[in-house]
């Protein structure tokens, strides 16, 4: 129900932004690296932080005022000058494995968990409404801008251990993953939080170069779930990315 509300209110704003006004479409792509921060490796440990690295690709399209073909009435409204709405479809990939003191030393526990690795891939879609620190009617080539959103997720974790079938062979899961793993499928919603700049060139092609922080509304993106005091949150990740734009109007 909070997942549904939050998305409708967003919806429900943007629409009333952007309605009955002259717009400019954009359409683009993006790529990059992706850091996903899960229940893989040791809290606190910085190579555990931000080694887990995959890739994410996608595709944008924003909605937004255009300043050349404003109403006379338009002209001073503040929100149409710095207000942006950007639709995304994106595909993710990560590769997880364990890092920390845990998977030290010689122990059964240590080979157990050291085993345990996951390659979750995500789909993603939903939207981010965008704020630019300069106004649409002041053309700059550079256009620094934070962004507020939700994206639903189709996600798989594709968890397995490097030793054997867990699914065959239960005693090779780790004591702290038992009754914490879940390797099928699911879905999830996620708020998005996001800041980067764009460039345009001299034959306005849009440049794009994108940070931003999605957390996920659950725990089993990677398929781990383990019923430990280290495990206080949910699932989230990292994605930096850079990407090109086109004026389709």
């Amino acid at each position: 129900m909070k997942k549904s509300i939050f998305f409708a209110l967003v919806l429900s704003f943007s629409l009333t932004v952007f309605s009955q006004i002259n717009l400019l479409h954009e359409a683009g792509v993006i790529a990059g690296p992706v850091s996903m921060q899960t229940d893989f490796g040791e809290r606190h440990h910085f190579p555990s932080s931000v080694l887990n690295i995959g890739y994410g690709v996608g595709l944008v399209y924003y909605i937004s005022v255009d300043p050349n073909r404003m109403r006379w009435n338009q002209r001073g409204d503040y929100l149409q000058n710095h207000l942006k709405l950007r639709f995304e479809l994106s595909y993710m990939q990560d590769k997880l494995i364990q890092r920390g003191r845990y998977i030290e030393g010689n122990s059964v526990q240590a080979a157990l968990l050291k085993g345990i690795v996951a390659n979750p891939r995500l789909f993603n879609a939903g939207a981010q409404i965008q704020f630019s620190v300069f106004s649409a009617s002041d053309f700059k080539s550079w256009e620094p801008y934070f962004s507020l959103g939700g994206m639903f997720t189709s996600y798989k974790p594709q968890l397995e251990s490097l030793l054997g079938d867990i699914e065959t062979n239960p005693s090779l899961i780790p004591n702290a993953y038992i009754n914490g793993i879940h390797n099928d499928g699911g879905s999830a919603g996620s708020l998005v939080l996001g800041a980067g700049t764009t460039y345009t060139t001299n034959n306005n092609l849009k440049l794009i170069f994108d940070f931003r922080w999605q957390r996920f509304l659950a725990d089993d993106i990677d398929g781990l779930t383990p019923l430990i005091s280290a495990n206080k949150y949910n699932d989230w990740l990292f994605f930096l990315n850079v990407g090109v734009a086109f004026k389709l109007n």
